[in-house]
């Protein structure tokens, strides 16, 4: 679903759920997260996230800290 394939995550989700209302739930769930989610992160690329990791001091101190 995040790169707008949705005909193809109803056929999983189908497959995966008992009935088609809980397929039809859980992709409404799935596709407000990635609404929210594109508004937080924004459109930015694998690599820009990945940069931020290092730059950020917060996140830098929390992956130091999660290594050791």
């Amino acid at each position: 679903m995040k790169k707008g394939r949705y005909p193809q995550a109803w056929n999983s989700f189908a497959r995966l759920r008992n009935t088609n209302l809980q397929a039809a739930r859980d992709m409404y769930y799935v596709h407000c997260q990635l609404e929210i989610e594109r508004k937080v992160i924004g459109e930015g690329s694998f690599f820009t996230r990945f940069r931020q990791i290092f730059v950020t001091p917060r996140l830098r101190r929390a992956t130091i800290a999660s290594g050791t």
